[in-house]
């Protein structure tokens, strides 16, 4: 979980399990828990994405963030996988697109998977190379 703050509730089954860990700024305070939490620090008052990244394991990362950190994502050039679910509903508002706040930016990305069920479209994009 990115946070700048560390402003949050770790009582969860994702932090107590062991599988949850934070990836904050250096110089932000730990939150304080009764249980162990990994932290990744990277950065000085934010995150530095591109030096978290570096630091994680593996070379999959499952981004399910906000509009806000997809387009700090976007930005950094460190999305190379897309999976969209698009549904046969229309709702309307002032709603946030995948990467809200993002510079003006262009990456290419092919499809690379669509699937249909029961209307819904799951598609997979990757990034051109």
């Amino acid at each position: 979980v990115v946070t700048r703050t560390g402003s949050m509730n770790l009582d969860t089954d994702l932090f107590r399990s062991g599988a949850g860990f934070l990836i904050m700024p250096e110089d932000t305070k730990a939150p304080e828990t009764n249980f162990e939490i990994e932290i990744v620090r990277a950065g000085q008052g934010s995150v530095d994405l591109t030096k978290a990244m570096s630091l994680l394991p593996g070379s999959f990362i499952q981004l399910e963030g906000g509009a806000l950190l997809n387009a700090s994502m976007f930005a950094a050039n460190l999305v190379d996988e897309i999976n969209l679910t698009i549904s046969p509903m229309v709702t309307g508002a002032d709603s946030p697109r995948l990467a809200n706040g993002a510079p003006p930016l262009h990456s290419d990305y092919q499809v690379a998977h669509i699937l249909e069920d029961v209307g819904y479209l799951f598609i997979r994009y990757l990034r051109k190379i």
